[in-house]
Order: structure tokens, then sequence, then C-alpha cells
């Protein structure tokens, strides 16, 4: 579009859809020769990721408000910081497996949208964090399909900026992979929000790199609001260690892994200290 100002031709770069075709040398974001036009996508654009591209983000991207599309077997790896998105749809719409990992560096975005509650397709939209930081300020809902999954203690997950912004777990999936030491939390950057968990949602846990014993392990924290619980039938717990189990607790703005020991070792300690105390008495009695 023109405009005639002071007798000037002002041109207005109109926002666009720009297809990814990884046609540079790397995959990389930052290559204009990767997209569609040679350009890569600026402020006001839609970045459309689908039918197998696979991009990377090696190098930081700053390119003002952007929105992404990733659906169709695409696939995302970022490793630096990623910035400003507007709005990341990610697998809402389309078929194909599509995944984003994200090892470093800082995304910022408004709105996460993962999966789709009304699809009948069986297709995974997943998101992995193991380094770095995500940050949505607005509002993540996470669908059918939906999978967030947090790989250990290196990952940041700031989700909401307080306020009225929230927390939406449709028929969406929570994945924890616990290290060592426990896992990354998912936290409220501000004061107030609310985080909804549906009857449909689903808490996967792996333990299997645990070694930490008996602890609380916080999952979610800092929201004004947990709203539901998840229901026995959509939690698995697995990879525990022998003689521990986990359980889900709730409080006002926060939930977590409670680990302790499983009721039969209650069982067989209370066992082991009578027999010690019949023992002793009858050492002393021969005394």
């Amino acid at each position: 579009m023109t405009s005639l100002a002071a007798g000037f031709i002002v041109v207005q770069a109109q926002a666009a859809t720009i297809d990814f075709n990884g046609n540079g040398a790397t995959s990389e974001w930052n290559v204009g020769t990767s997209w569609s036009g040679n350009v890569a996508p600026i402020s006001g654009d839609t970045a459309r990721l689908q039918f197998g591209d696979d991009a990377t983000v090696t190098s930081a991207v700053n390119a003002g408000n952007f929105s992404i599309l990733q659906r169709n077997s695409a696939t995302l790896a970022i490793s630096a910081d990623f910035k400003t998105v507007l709005t990341y749809d990610l697998g809402s719409s389309g078929n194909g497996d599509t995944t984003t990992t994200h090892t470093n560096g800082l995304l910022v975005g408004r709105t996460l949208r993962m999966g789709n509650d009304s699809s009948a397709d069986t297709y995974e939209a997943r998101y992995t964090i193991s380094g770095g930081t995500t940050r949505f300020t607005t509002a993540v809902t996470i669908a059918k399909n939906g999978i967030f999954e947090i790989d250990g203690t290196g990952g940041n997950i700031q989700f909401n900026n307080g306020g009225t912004s929230a927390v939406t777990l449709g028929d969406g999936t929570i994945s924890y992979k616990l290290g060592a030491a426990g896992v990354s939390a998912i936290t409220n950057l501000g004061s107030g929000g609310t985080f909804t968990i549906g009857s449909g949602s689903k808490l996967l846990i792996d333990a299997s790199n645990y070694t930490g014993g008996i602890s609380a392990i916080d999952l979610a924290v800092s929201y004004n609001n947990i709203v539901g619980t998840f229901t026995e039938g959509n939690i698995s717990i697995t990879g525990l260690d022998a003689g521990l189990s986990g359980d889900i607790t709730y409080d006002t703005g926060s939930f977590a892994l409670s680990i302790v020991p499983e009721p039969g070792t209650y069982t067989l300690l209370g066992g082991l200290f009578a027999l010690i105390y019949v023992m002793l008495r009858r050492r002393e009695a021969k005394a």
C-alpha cells in the first residue's frame, strides 16, 4: 500500500505469511534464502513451518513481533535467543507429529497454543525444554495432542505475567523427566494468574534418572489459583526406586510431586523396630 505525504510516496510494508523452504546453506532461521522471498520473517509476519520443514535457531533472532505456525511434521530446534513471538501455534491444525526442542537461549512470546481438543487426529505437538528459558506472558493453552515436556533442571519455564493471564490444560499433557535432583517447575512471573487443569488433562512423570530419595518436588508454582486436579487415571509416575512411591499434592497456587516410602516400607520398618526392642529387652533380662 502507498500513501502521499508532503509530496513523497510512502511505502508501507504489509504483514505476510513467510514459508520456510530450507534452501539456504543451512537450516538457520536467520538465513534469508531459507524463506520464500529470500527474506526472513519480520515484525507482523507469520512464519510458517510445515510439511517436514527442519529449522534451527543457533544465532540470536530479534525480529520484532512475529507469529509462528508450525504443523505437519515440521521441527524447530532453539539454542539461541529467539524473540519476540506474538502467537506460537504449535500443531493446532494440520496432521503429522511436530516437535520443538529448546536447549539454550531465551524465547519470549505472548501466547502459546498447542494441539486442538476438537481434533480427532492422533498426531503429537511436542515442545521439549532442557535448557534456556521459555517465557509466554499472556496465555498458554495445551490441548489434545499437545505435550509440553520439561527435561531435568536446566530449563526455566515462565508461563504468564500475573494479572488475568492464564495457563489452560484442555485434554493436553504435561510431561516431567526428572534429573538426579528433580525437575524445573512451571513458574508464574508475577502475582495473580490462574492455572486450569481440565478433566482430560494428563500428567506424565519419568523418575528413571532421579536419585534424590524422599522429597517434595515443585511442578508448578506461584499462581494465584490452581483450578481442577489431575484425575488418578490420567497420572503416570514411573521409574522411582524400589520402596518409594509418588503422589501429587496441591496448594492454593501450586502443585508438586511428593515422593515418600511405600506403605509396605513403613510396615517393614515398624516390624524391624519391634524386633530390635524385643531383643534389647531380652538382653536386659539376662543381665
